[in-house]
């Protein structure tokens, strides 16, 4: 009990003081008063380096993120269509359409 209550106080804490960080943020007195760019990435320099790395770790977790997430789908539409599991290549030309990737 005591170590989820731990748990819920620092996600609270965490929550918070990202919230108060991206108020002052969106308000734009952090960044010489420019406004904040959809993507916030895009408003440091491109020659940084550490924004360079951060950039290559984003691209990293998204590009294997979304295999996770297709699966899932290619899966369902397994079991909706063939009223079965995944069963490999025979089951991956007919979903194939519905899910690519």
């Amino acid at each position: 009990m005591r170590d989820a209550f731990l748990g819920y106080i620092s996600v609270y804490l965490t929550y918070s003081i990202m919230g108060i960080a991206g108020y002052f943020g969106f308000n734009g007195s952090f960044f010489n008063g420019l406004p904040i760019q959809q993507n916030i990435l895009n408003m440091f320099s491109s020659k940084d380096l550490m924004i360079n790395i951060l950039r290559t770790f984003l691209f990293l977790k998204i590009f294997t993120t979304y295999p996770l997430f297709f699966h899932i789908i290619r899966e369902q539409f397994s079991r909706l269509l063939n009223h079965a599991e995944f069963d490999g290549l025979s089951s991956y030309i007919i979903n194939g359409g519905f899910t690519l990737p």
